[in-house]
């Protein structure tokens, strides 16, 4: 048992290190491969014809790959139980007949010519294990890993997170058949962590994609797996550079400010930033003035400065929009005099006017038809203005500035002096969200978008004081790049903090397993739950021969299923080794110390073989009875005909039930009269079964009234024979022959037991149970 125990803990060191190296991997793929192709760039700066013949172009590379890789691929002989859907050459069905002769399958064209859909379910799935060559498989990989990168961000739509998923599960299955021999692991696992690893590299978000990853394989226990690879995979891509959507906006010249401050914003204040010139406007100002500012910079705001004789001293008036400017203009509301006119356009524009229109239908410059002798007259500004927009004072830190200026979803952002009096000229600064001309938006200037904002600055006039902050600024940036140094080494930190972490939880999971939530299990039962007692006695009901065990490590045992049964998953669960038959302790060469299985087939609920309160004497203190499952639904009751299609055999259930009810009201009676430290459970497996008919598919389940191995109808007349052909797909069946489980059915049953609620386990379960 200690070898068994030293395997397991091996095999679930060796699968972490699979999973952090196949993380590491895939976040370096993901992060270093040029995520948005020039191609965007060129396709969308050429204009239609260019975006036509590209789109063509693609779809001619991504149909020469997608029809011309099978041709290489070599045929496959199709799986014996499988053999009357293989092969096809329609649009649905998994095994395509590419250029194979009759009962054949092109395993290459089993992913090129499938759905996504069935392609990901294909390379995810366990019951696919050996129906790709290692060579497709990384073929497959690296055709959707290449056409990924040409393909996204082209005018045609060919989306980006199925091909992610598609290129990630084929690297994961790659690694997992490559490592099978070693690990004997499960090769669909590996898919689901190479796709996690690769969308966690790509797409840097963690939390929505594990749920997204837990609703595809709807298996919570893969939660901290999946987390961990998803982790590992974003830190390392965040070491090389931002994720796809960062890099889409910055391609495209959008204005995007980060959610956080650079690092080095918080040795600045808000009047470091000042560059030049900034173009303010009079409370009531010449119209040429006006027109020459909207001809010469694409500002989208302009600060308004009142002066005398409207104002005692210079004083911020508030923001004008260069849109109500050129409805203003439009309008030619002009006077020959600098006198206020604020009636005059409150009368003659309405307020509908100056309404937001969609892009490209407001009032454009060229719109405008100003005469030259109306350059030299005035137009009031004061109705226009916004008299309250949002400032900071100079000395505010410049990345607490930034931080507001984001939260707020600003566009506009005014700086004021500290102290008043000063010069009109270096009284107000205007921070602009989008500034440059459309001509620059491909490759702004990195100080004017140094916080995705424009800063306006002081005048000419104090030449001698910017070229001061123009050398500061230049300190400051070589500050920073040594800050992002650091801020790289940390990144290189995380990473080992995450290994040094997972590397503790791996440890401290093996560490565990020598200390189980309980120190013994003793197991009494029949068939369900027989590891093997019945090889060595007199009796027909038997399953130390194969196809039993074809999916345990060593082969049959003289369990009646697949694997394992409900006792050895929920002996996992409480961190126990596999408990040893009976018959193997007779000779005393084996370790009883942690329990021992007496449970025989066929044993039945006899009168000196049913509740002995004798355990309870030998010292016993906790004890789990589970009831009946659902007798009028296996496969050997339904073979009698006796049930319409597709329903249980009510009556049988109905005596089942009865059972269950008295054994219930047993345990009640129990833990009432034995209060000793004592606990008694009921474990309801007929409810446990109840919930997966309703909803089959989400527990992973295909066929529920037929047997996987066995004879006659429903192959539940007679139990599955010495070598007979058992499916192949034995997870998507509830039953593994005429009456017993498949080790899929067991395991939902043991975690249901171990962890599951009243319903399913009373009055507590095992796991509070042991915590009692």
């Amino acid at each position: 048992m200690e070898t068994t125990s030293s395997a397991l803990a091996y095999l679930r060191v060796l699968a972490f290190c699979l999973a952090a190296a196949i993380s590491v991997s895939g976040g370096v793929a993901a992060a270093g491969a040029p995520q948005v192709p020039a191609m965007f760039v060129i396709g969308d700066s050429k204009g239609p014809a260019a975006k036509i013949l590209l789109v063509v172009t693609i779809s001619l590379l991504t149909s020469i790959c997608s029809y011309g890789l099978p041709w290489f691929a070599t045929c496959i002989p199709c799986p014996a139980e499988v053999s009357s859907r293989c092969s096809n050459i329609d649009v649905s069905g998994n095994y395509k007949s590419f250029q194979c002769p009759p009962n054949h399958y092109n395993d290459m064209a089993y992913l090129f010519l499938n759905t996504n859909d069935d392609a990901i379910r294909n390379l995810l799935s366990t019951s696919t294990s050996k129906e790709f060559h290692l060579s497709t498989l990384f073929i497959f990989f690296c055709a959707v890993y290449c056409l990924g990168i040409i393909t996204y961000g082209i005018a045609i739509p060919s989306g980006l997170f199925i091909p992610v998923i598609l290129a990630g599960a084929g690297y994961g299955r790659f690694v997992g058949r490559l490592f099978e021999p070693i690990t004997k692991l499960d090769v669909g696992l590996f898919g689901l962590l190479g796709a996690a690893s690769f969308l966690g590299g790509t797409m840097r978000m963690t939390v929505s994609l594990c749920v997204i990853l837990l609703e595809l394989t709807n298996d919570l226990l893969m939660l901290p797996l999946v987390l961990l690879v998803l982790l590992i995979s974003k830190t390392i891509g965040d070491m090389f550079n931002h994720g796809v959507y960062d890099q889409i906006v910055k391609l495209k010249g959008l204005p995007y400010m980060e959610a956080h401050a650079e690092p080095y914003m918080k040795h600045l204040v808000a009047r470091d930033i000042f560059s030049g010139p900034l173009i303010t406007f009079s409370g009531v100002e010449k119209v040429g003035n006006i027109l020459h500012a909207l001809k010469t910079t694409g500002h989208n705001g302009f600060p308004v400065i009142d002066e005398s004789p409207f104002a005692d001293s210079p004083e911020l008036c508030g923001l004008v929009l260069r849109s109500h400017l050129l409805v203003l203009l439009k309008g030619k509301i002009f006077s020959r005099d600098r006198v206020l006119a604020g009636d005059e356009v409150v009368r003659r524009i309405s307020g509908f006017d100056f309404a937001k229109t969609g892009p490209g239908k407001g009032v454009k410059l060229e719109d405008l038809d100003i005469e030259d002798e109306e350059m030299e007259m005035y137009v009031d500004l004061h109705p226009i203005t916004n008299a309250s927009p949002y400032t900071v004072v100079e000395t505010m830190s410049l990345a607490k500035a930034a931080v507001l200026f984001r939260q707020l979803g600003l566009r506009h952002m005014c700086v004021v002096p500290k102290s008043q009096g000063i010069h009109a000229g270096n009284f107000v600064l205007t921070i602009y969200l989008i500034n440059a001309e459309a001509s620059n938006r491909r490759n702004p200037d990195p100080t004017r978008l140094s916080a995705g904002a424009y800063f306006g600055t002081v005048p000419s006039h104090e030449s001698s004081k910017m070229t001061m902050k123009e050398l500061r600024l230049l300190l400051q940036r070589r500050e920073l790049k040594a800050t992002q140094k650091i801020w790289k080494a940390l990144a290189y930190l995380r990473v080992l903090a995450f290994c040094l972490a997972a590397a503790i939880s791996v440890s401290g999971g093996v560490a565990a397993a020598g200390a189980p939530q309980f120190p013994a299990m003793f197991v009494i039962g029949d068939s369900l739950v027989d590891n093997g007692n019945n090889n060595g006695l007199r009796s027909l009901a038997k399953s130390n021969y194969p196809p039993y065990g074809i999916d345990f490590q060593g082969g049959p045992t003289g369990r009646f299923c697949n694997r394992k049964t409900i006792i050895d998953f929920l002996g996992d669960s409480l961190g126990l080794p596999l408990f040893p038959a009976f018959t193997e302790t007779i000779t005393g060469e084996v370790d009883i110390e942690a329990g021992v299985n007496y449970a025989s087939a066929a044993a039945g609920i006899l009168e000196d073989s049913g509740l002995n309160l004798e355990l309870y004497k030998t010292g016993l203190r906790k004890f789990l009875l589970a009831g009946i499952g659902p007798l009028g639904c296996i496969p050997n009751q339904l073979a009698k005909g006796f049930a319409p299609p597709g329903k249980c055999i009510t009556a049988v259930n109905d005596m089942v039930q009865v059972f269950n009810r008295r054994l219930k009201t047993l345990v009640d009676r129990l833990n009432a009269n034995y209060t000793n430290n004592s606990i008694f459970v009921y474990g309801n497996t007929y409810g446990a079964f109840t919930d997966i008919p309703s909803n089959p598919k989400t527990y992973g389940f295909h066929l529920m009234g037929r047997g996987c191995c066995g004879i006659g109808k429903n192959k539940g007349e007679i139990t599955c024979l010495p070598f007979s052909i058992p499916c192949s797909n034995r997870d998507e069946y509830v039953f593994w022959d005429a009456y017993h489980p498949t080790q899929a059915f067991n395991q939902i049953i043991a975690q249901k037991a171990y962890s599951g609620p009243q319903s399913k386990c009373y009055p507590i379960n095992v796991k509070q149970m042991a915590q009692r």
